[in-house]
């Protein structure tokens, strides 16, 4: 009887950040993401992450934990789409963005955390930052 009012949320539908799963820090002047999850579920929720933030990810290597995708500012994502850019099969946008937007997105599993870096191509930490930044508002 009591099972029948009973009502929950599934916890892979809860958002990483409001269950304090996600934690930023900084290490050697670069922002990391440590998230209280093993190397498999932070893979996941890693991938959904830049799937729903619309980064494009043009290869992945799991067995190495890195990401290889590109990444363009919100108006050129917007202006991608308006021309019919945006690919919802595949999850990619058919947009070259250039070297300037190419990063290695890497998970490293180290005791009961894992982490998550972003590393530019061309050396930017800002952009490296930004990528970060947008992943983790998209971690579920």
């Amino acid at each position: 009887d009591s099972l029948s009012n009973f009502s929950g949320t599934s916890l892979a539908a809860q958002n990483l950040n409001e269950m304090k799963k996600a934690n930023i820090f900084s290490e050697n002047g670069m922002t990391v993401i440590a998230l209280d999850l093993n190397f498999d579920r932070a893979w996941s929720s890693v991938s959904k992450a830049l799937s729903a933030a619309e980064i494009v990810t043009n290869d992945r290597d799991r067995s190495k934990g890195i990401f290889f995708v590109s990444y363009a500012k919100e108006q050129e994502r917007r202006l991608f789409r308006l021309f019919g850019g945006r690919n919802t099969d595949d999850n990619s946008l058919n947009v070259d963005f250039g070297e300037g937007s190419e990063f290695e997105i890497t998970i490293t599993q180290e005791d009961d955390k894992t982490f998550v870096r972003a590393i530019s191509k061309n050396g930017n930490i800002e952009e490296s930052e930004q990528l970060l930044s947008k992943i983790n508002e998209s971690l579920s």
